[in-house]
């Protein structure tokens, strides 16, 4: 449904293995998965988004590989690196130090907000959504979902089937908001899980798991 798989290209071997310790622990956590590589000039790329250090990033200008590539967030740990003017895709220029957790964090909701924003009608096996329309249809019956229910709904999609917690679903809906707590959440999952089950007869679809939240997609 949207590049839920981001390509990190390292030409730097302190940072590759730095990397290479936790980014399955990242994955586990965030709802975008991350594809460490360590980038030589014999990759070919055709990724619009990317995650690149410095060391990456001049393999790319000298193979010219840049042109398929429309987004690049730039890991900078030099103090006098310049970008080569050639380059045309947009660099989001991400200086370190920097909590590594942050940076992947701010990748994946950005990822995840630009998809929403250009999302298309997604075609399930038997049901249809609209994330513009703020609908949920089948050629019998159809759900309008509220603004709210509409973004906790795209984002439990964007996990891909995977329980989302109750936190990290708070971070993405209300994006740190400290005077949103989890019963404001509670009542909006309760409400949709309703409607769900009322209107669309998706009984046992919308799930509360020790691990949070869950969609079952097979059932759509």
């Amino acid at each position: 449904m949207s590049q839920n798989k981001i390509t990190v290209l390292i030409g730097n071997q302190k940072l590759f293995d730095t990397l290479s310790e936790i980014i399955t622990i990242i994955n586990n956590q965030i709802n975008i998965e991350f594809d460490l590589v360590f980038y030589d000039q014999k990759i070919l790329i055709s990724y619009p988004t990317i995650i690149a250090d410095i060391s990456a990033l001049k393999l790319i200008e000298k193979n010219s590989y840049h042109k398929d590539i429309k987004k690049i967030y730039l890991i900078n740990n030099s103090k006098n690196f310049e970008i080569d003017k050639k380059i045309e895709s947009e660099i989001i220029l991400i200086d370190m130090p920097i909590h590594i957790n942050d940076f992947f964090e701010r990748v994946a909701n950005d990822v995840v907000q630009e998809f929403n924003q250009n999302r298309q009608i997604v075609n399930f096996q038997d049901y249809n959504y609209d994330f513009n329309a703020r609908l949920l249809f089948h050629k019998n019956k159809s759900l309008r979902f509220t603004e709210k229910e509409n973004e906790i709904f795209a984002c439990l999609l964007n996990y891909n089937d995977k329980p989302i917690s109750k936190k990290k679903l708070l971070m993405d809906i209300w994006q740190y908001d400290d005077q949103i707590d989890t019963h404001t959440l509670e009542t909006h999952i309760y409400s949709l899980r309703k409607k769900l089950e009322s209107k669309l007869g998706l009984k046992n679809f919308l799930k509360h798991l020790d691990e949070g939240y869950q969609l079952d997609t097979s059932l759509l």
